[in-house]
């Protein structure tokens, strides 16, 4: 039910109207479409779920590419992300940005030269979801999620730099944290500390232990110096 989730390409549509897709090591002028991998995981109802900036990576990154899809995006045109999405058992995936419910309340919108750009401000807006289908055993508790208290032990499993998936093998590694101050912090995050994860590990799920039982609370968002964390909580999936 730990899904890795790796970038096939990106499908444009200009504002013209014309179309054409950007895969993985193709150029856009002179940039070069890097890969970019990060987590997933389905919940018990069916609910695909990984962070936004895995499914719009192009609004939280400052490289020139980024910038050019940013504006394409905000300017008139289209662009949505192709991923796909495996696990050890479970259906393989293909995904595009489109399917996904994203927060975009927060955002602002600037403008300089007649083009557009979408600037995402701090805070629990970091994720995504769409509905795939299907059932898991991965079991979550919204209102937890809000309530946790400082210094428990929190769970997380992933794909850390992109380790974890080959052709023959899927499986994410173990990481941990733990709560870093009571409920949540300023923006609607769970603070962490202590915190094991890496790049690679954004939206995979974070779980604690109730009756000897795991239960997602929250979302790997991203990470600040050696040791803090930030976790959006399950309860933004409604």
């Amino acid at each position: 039910d730990v899904y890795f989730i790796g970038l096939k390409g990106y499908k444009i549509t200009l504002p013209t109207g014309e179309t054409g897709v950007l895969e993985v090591g193709d150029k856009l002028e002179e940039d070069k479409i890097p890969f970019i991998s990060g987590t997933g995981f389905l919940l018990s109802d069916g609910t695909f779920v990984t962070a936004r900036h895995v499914v719009e990576p192009w609004l939280y990154d400052d490289s020139s590419l980024a910038i050019k899809l940013n504006c394409l995006a905000t300017s008139g045109g289209k662009v949505s992300a192709v991923f796909y999405a495996v696990s050890s058992t479970g259906k393989p995936y293909e995904l595009t940005t489109s399917q996904f419910y994203c927060n975009r309340s927060k955002d602002k919108i600037i403008e300089e030269q007649g083009l557009k750009a979408r600037v995402v401000e701090n805070g629990n807006t970091d994720f995504a979801y769409c509905s795939i289908g299907g059932h898991s055993s991965l079991a979550y508790d919204s209102n937890l999620s809000k309530n946790l208290k400082a210094g428990e032990k929190l769970i997380i499993l992933g794909f850390p730099l992109g380790l974890g998936a080959t052709s023959t093998s899927v499986v994410p590694s173990y990481s941990s944290a733990e709560v870093a101050r009571d409920g949540l912090a300023e923006g609607g995050y769970i603070m962490t500390t202590s915190t094991g994860f890496e790049h690679g590990n954004s939206g995979g799920p974070v779980f604690v232990e109730r009756n000897g039982k795991k239960i997602v609370v929250g979302i790997v968002s991203a990470g600040a110096g050696r040791s803090t964390g930030f976790v959006v909580p399950i309860s933004v999936i409604k």
